[in-house]
């Protein structure tokens, strides 16, 4: 009896013992399990972790190159459109072509002294005021020598002598040139025909620029006294006074060594002020 007891007890404790190994061996499983399901999880989001900012870098590479891409495409389109609106326009040759003189300074036909002023005239033909050589001469398009139209007979009080020309103007409703002589201090008019001059003014001052208005007047800055004056035909006095007059200054009714003058379309005269610094405009009445 006592033996089949301690059986009994031994067989449970067998049985006891079984049991609890099968109950560690399950869990050791589920940890196993488990372990191997979080590890799972774990790499998923490691990997999610990794390609998600991968795949938003690249979307915003990819919105960037279609926005530059769009830039570009825009710019380039405007940039062509521009150019084929824009007038086409042909590069100017940077080498000079010598239509006048050219030869050295001398007194020939073929060359000039010390030219201070040109005209061109309808035809094409430059008018030269050849100063050093006291002549005007005209230069007609494509010839390799030019005419002298006045002067050129040295210095001197004749009527075929300049002196020490200055300024000149194109008077065509007269065929003839308005010229301003520094040696004689005076205004002529040379009718380009028979090669005659008629003064028309004297003056004692510095040296004079001339411009023509629309009317044929001739209008004169004098630097010494710091005015411009116009003169018309059948004046007998030395015209009147437009511009300055009212000594050497900087306000707007002064000027200060006027030189050139010009005028726009509209009949306005421009001033060359130029102690001043400045171009001064005026408004002309011509009543």
């Amino acid at each position: 009896m006592e033996l089949n007891n301690i059986e009994t007890c031994d067989n449970e404790q067998v049985n006891s013992n079984s049991e609890e190994t099968s109950t560690n061996q399950w869990r050791l499983k589920c940890f196993q399990k488990r372990k191997l399901i979080w590890i799972i999880i774990s790499i998923v989001l490691l990997i999610l972790i990794i390609i998600i900012p991968i795949i938003v870098i690249k979307t915003k590479k990819t919105d960037v190159k279609q926005m530059s891409t769009t830039v570009i495409t825009t710019e380039t389109l405007t940039k062509l459109t521009t150019e084929e609106t824009r007038p086409k326009y042909k590069k100017y040759n940077q080498q000079g072509i010598t239509v006048a003189g050219g030869n050295g300074e001398g007194d020939g036909l073929n060359q000039l002294f010390d030219p201070s002023n040109i005209i061109i005239d309808e035809n094409k033909a430059i008018l030269i005021v050849d100063k050093g050589n006291d002549r005007i001469v005209e230069w007609k398009y494509g010839s390799n020598n030019g005419q002298i139209i006045a002067g050129g007979n040295r210095t001197g009080d004749e009527n075929d002598q300049l002196c020490y020309l200055m300024d000149m103007i194109d008077d065509k409703e007269n065929d003839a040139l308005i010229i301003f002589e520094f040696g004689k201090n005076r205004i002529v008019r040379w009718f380009r025909k028979n090669q005659t001059y008629h003064k028309i003014l004297v003056f004692g001052v510095l040296p004079i620029h001339l411009a023509m208005d629309k009317n044929g007047s001739i209008y004169i800055s004098e630097i010494g006294q710091n005015e411009v004056r116009r003169w018309k035909d059948g004046d007998t006095t030395h015209g009147i006074l437009v511009a300055g007059g009212n000594g050497k200054g900087e306000e707007s009714n002064q000027l200060n060594s006027p030189t050139h003058l010009s005028f726009d379309d509209e009949g306005n005269l421009y001033v060359v002020d130029q102690y001043n610094h400045r171009i001064q405009k005026f408004q002309i009445s011509y009543d």
